[in-house]
């Protein structure tokens, strides 16, 4: 009888999953705010935005929800000229190897572009590793690309799982009854993603290695 439990198909969430863009976008901000009029994140208040949610930090910074597309567009496209400074997660290129042995499906769903991460994963000699890069155009649309990644893979709940460093990766998962891996070295706090009940919550990316060699068995 096939193990339930078993994941074939492996999601990664890329910026402050696999890629350290915490700083970077921190800086996109900061330049963003000087044309669109909202307060800037100095390196030392970065350690509180990390507790909040992304709604939270809307409010804080006085940005208006109707801004998100341009700031997205436009912080996508500055990041895109920093690529090959940002550095890939100590550890994670490990990780990706081993699920690359276990997993039949490995892809990437995330909010930075498509092209940026192509560029990132030829920097760090990844290319050819993710069967997909899927790029969602809105911060909040997470979960509509999940269906239809579990649709294109033909893939479903039981035999595929997420891994991700924000609330709002868990709140995506949750809407399609998606098991979620949080790992707590990206954009948001460990005590904040504990708050919001993620399948898995590590801390190290042996950690990681452990919990999915665990549901890749």
């Amino acid at each position: 009888m096939q193990n339930t439990h078993t994941r074939e198909t492996v999601i990664f969430d890329f910026d402050g999953t696999i890629a350290d863009t915490l700083e970077e976008v921190r800086l996109v901000v900061n330049r963003l705010s000087v044309e669109h009029d909202f307060k800037s994140v100095s390196s030392e208040e970065l350690h509180e935005m990390r507790k909040l949610t992304l709604s939270q930090i809307l409010k804080t910074l006085g940005i208006s929800k109707m801004l998100l597309p341009i700031m997205l567009a436009k912080g996508t496209k500055q990041l895109r000229a920093k690529i090959y400074d940002i550095a890939l997660i100590e550890g994670m290129k490990e990780v990706i190897s081993m699920v690359r042995g276990k997993a039949k499906i490995v892809g990437i769903l995330t909010s930075n572009s498509k092209e940026n991460v192509e560029l990132f994963l030829e920097k760090n000699d990844l290319v050819g590793i993710f069967d997909f890069i899927k790029s969602s155009s809105k911060l909040s649309g997470k979960a509509k690309c999940l269906k239809q990644i579990m649709k294109n893979t033909q893939s479903d709940p039981s035999n595929t799982i997420y891994i991700g460093d924000e609330v709002r990766d868990i709140e995506a998962c949750k809407k399609v009854k998606l098991p979620i891996i949080s790992v707590t070295w990206g954009f948001n706090a460990t005590e904040v993603l504990h708050e919001h009940n993620p399948d898995f919550l590590v801390n190290t990316t042996k950690q990681l290695t452990d919990c999915l060699e665990n549901v890749l068995k």
